[in-house]
């Protein structure tokens, strides 16, 4: 069994309901597969990667991470880029990936959900999902959310604009959605 949000793949003992995990990944799994040796493979969406766990217990990334979907992409302050990468936010500091940050389907305002854009606002980064339909303000290193607004038109983007923020949005103009909202 996976479970896509925390990143691991289960075995269930059927006969006795045991369970053990046999894959846990900082990263989210979206799928696994057993193979005739009865190791464990797990795709690691976010992540771009194949992780494998043999029988005895023995774990190893079989392919290398890599970038997913690259949407959105930003530069803070001090030259970090930024990539809205579909499941996760990604930071680069001098080429190298330094942290990334996971979309685990948490309740709205309670963590990041799915980014496809990303700009930056002073120590924040303001994300848009159109796949969640969903526009966030973030703290930019710890991804603790202050802003999560769900009620726009598929959110394509978004940018600090004088005290608010400006909203690209794939709805009809006059369609219902909401104003762009104030930074807090």
């Amino acid at each position: 069994v996976t479970d896509f949000a925390e990143g691991q793949a289960i075995r269930i003992d059927l006969a006795t309901g045991k369970r053990e995990t046999v894959l846990d990944i900082d990263g989210i799994f979206d799928n696994s597969a057993v193979g005739p040796d009865d190791t464990v493979y797990s795709a690691a969406f976010a992540d771009g990667a194949i992780w494998a766990a043999s029988p005895s217990g023995k774990t190893r990334q079989v392919t290398n991470s890599g970038i997913i979907d690259a949407g959105g992409v930003a530069v803070d302050a001090k030259g970090s880029v930024l990539l809205a990468d579909w499941f996760s936010l990604k930071r680069y500091t001098n080429g190298k990936l330094v942290r990334t940050i996971y979309d685990r389907f948490d309740p709205p305002g309670a963590g990041m959900s799915g980014p496809n854009t990303v700009s930056v606002s002073g120590a924040n980064v303001i994300i848009t999902g159109y796949f969640s339909n969903v526009l966030q303000v973030l703290d930019a290193t710890t991804g603790a959310v202050s802003q999560d607004v769900r009620d726009l038109k598929t959110p394509t983007n978004a940018i600090v604009h004088g005290s608010g923020i400006a909203v690209a949005q794939a709805g009809a103009a006059g369609s219902g959605g909401r104003r762009a909202p104030r930074l807090q």
